[in-house]
């Protein structure tokens, strides 16, 4: 089974997602979301959904970083350590407009 996390470039106050994908797998996944460096979810799949989308309604520069996902496979009553993903790196902008002007 291989998993694989896309990078996100994100403009702020501008819903993105970081997405996990799982190849290969038996059962049923559940995926849960870190932020590297901390030990606290940022995301759980619910259970329900088994989706494997993070999706941060308003980014903000604090969510720029490294993040990855954890992925749990249950087959029938047994449920695996689970497997993390790649490293998926957010970064996080404000829009800014560039203007040229051509002198003559």
């Amino acid at each position: 089974s291989g998993i694989n996390a896309e990078y996100g470039v994100a403009l702020v106050g501008v819903t993105t997602s970081l997405i996990c994908g799982v190849t290969g797998n038996t059962g049923t996944p559940s995926y849960v979301w870190y932020k590297v460096g901390q030990d606290t979810p940022v995301y759980t799949d619910p259970g329900t959904a088994a989706t494997s989308t993070y999706t941060i309604a308003d980014p903000q520069f604090a969510n720029d970083g490294a993040y990855k996902c954890k992925v749990t496979m249950k087959v029938g009553d047994i449920t695996n350590d689970g497997f993390d993903s790649a490293t998926a790196e957010l970064i996080t902008f404000n829009f800014c407009a560039i203007i040229t002007r051509t002198l003559r």
